[in-house]
């Protein structure tokens, strides 16, 4: 099992293409937005969240293949 880090968007949720450009495409809005506002903190805050969503979405993500634990949990039956 690997370890946790505090900040891990290295998950199985993100393993589609659209929604890591959308998570980022997102961020980078928001960039947009505060500086448009003239809020320059907030604009540098959501400018190093895009470029870590960034990195992390399309230069270190490592998709894996699915463990045999989430199998387990996707072939019970729901209620």
């Amino acid at each position: 099992m690997r370890k946790r880090k505090a900040i891990d968007l290295q998950l199985p949720f993100f393993q589609p293409l659209w929604r890591r450009i959308g998570v980022v495409a997102a961020c980078v809005l928001w960039t947009g937005l505060e500086f448009w506002g003239d809020n320059q903190i907030w604009a540098m805050l959501a400018l190093c969240l895009s470029l870590y969503a960034a990195h992390q979405f399309f230069i270190a993500f490592d998709p894996q293949e699915p463990t045999e634990t989430s199998d387990k949990h996707s072939k019970q039956k729901k209620p």
